[in-house]
């Protein structure tokens, strides 16, 4: 007797051999599934992607406030260039100032210091001048590395964004747009400075970040000298 059996994801006219066969290479998984910690052998697994570590909500220890560092964002882009392209009276314009505006306190006041524990403010000092305070309360090693990703990679993403739209629009001499792109930008820029003059280990990046850039320049410099010298 033929028909089309289903067994490991293939279909094809085969020889019934009855249940008992069916229940046995079930068994066989079973076992090797016990032995390994697989579920099923490597050649029968599912390929497909997977969200990397440092991206998945699932793991992140505040995902309402990863989900707002940049909804708003998204909002003020969306609203950008969908919105203000289809309407004719500056509605997308307005709602990008205000998404953005959004974003600038929910980021200051809010995600800033549940995803990295770092803030800054100023305050009037008796004597008029203005004091810039900037603030990391915890040790930023031990952060969740989702609530870190999400903070410093949404910031500095469409920070750049918002540059790379200034820029164009400033060569292409639509000032008025130019102008409303700075500002979103200014905005953004604002809190990652600030943030960065917070973060320890940020600025430790950047320090050694440098110093392996000056080190690959001095030797790319002393390498051409000594070639040229070489050559003479």
């Amino acid at each position: 007797i033929f028909f089309f059996q289903a067994e490991d994801g293939i279909r094809d006219a085969q020889e019934s051999r009855g249940l008992g066969d069916v229940y046995k290479r079930q068994g066989n998984n079973d076992a090797y599934a016990a032995q390994s910690g697989q579920q099923y052998p490597p050649q029968q697994q599912q390929q497909g992607y997977s969200v990397p570590d440092n991206m998945n909500l699932k793991k992140a220890s505040h995902p309402t406030a990863c989900i707002f560092q940049i909804l708003f964002k998204a909002l003020a882009v969306f609203s950008y260039f969908v919105i203000d392209g289809l309407s004719s009276n500056g509605l997308g314009e307005i709602l990008t100032i205000i998404f953005s505006a959004f974003d600038f306190w929910t980021v200051k006041n809010i995600t800033g210091r549940l995803l990295v524990g770092l803030r800054w403010w100023s305050k009037i000092k008796p004597d008029g001048e203005q004091d810039w305070i900037f603030e990391c309360k915890l040790d930023e090693s031990k952060l969740n590395s989702v609530d870190k990703t999400f903070f410093w990679g949404g910031q500095l993403i469409f920070t750049g964004v918002w540059l790379a739209i200034f820029i164009i629009n400033t060569l292409s001499l639509k000032l008025t747009v130019a102008f409303l792109n700075l500002f979103v930008f200014a905005l953004l820029i604002v809190n990652l400075y600030a943030y960065y003059k917070c973060s320890d280990e940020k600025k430790k990046q950047m320090s050694d970040l440098a110093t392996r850039a000056g080190s690959q320049v001095a030797g790319q410099v002393i390498k051409s000298s000594l070639m040229q010298g070489n050559r003479a």
